[in-house]
């Protein structure tokens, strides 16, 4: 027999609930809901495109705008 393929909501279900525990690991308080939507919109990517490597490179991104802002915030 086949290999059994997790229904589309069985799927999003396991990533709300990783990003859930994601989040909820990530201190201080005030930065797991925005760690919660990034890990929601990566599993997103992973879900759309089917490839690990367009999440990963999606999360390259958003650290490195994320760096770029934090490097124009200690320059001020």
């Amino acid at each position: 027999t086949g290999v059994r393929v997790p229904s589309r909501a069985g799927r999003w279900a396991s990533i709300v609930l990783t990003s859930l525990l994601f989040a909820a690991i990530h201190s201080p308080w005030f930065i797991q809901i925005p760690i919660f939507i990034l890990s929601l919109g990566l599993g997103y990517v992973y879900e759309r495109t089917g490839s690990l490597w367009s999440a990963i490179f999606a999360h390259m991104l958003f650290n490195g705008f994320q760096f770029g802002l934090f490097l124009v915030i200690v320059s001020r």
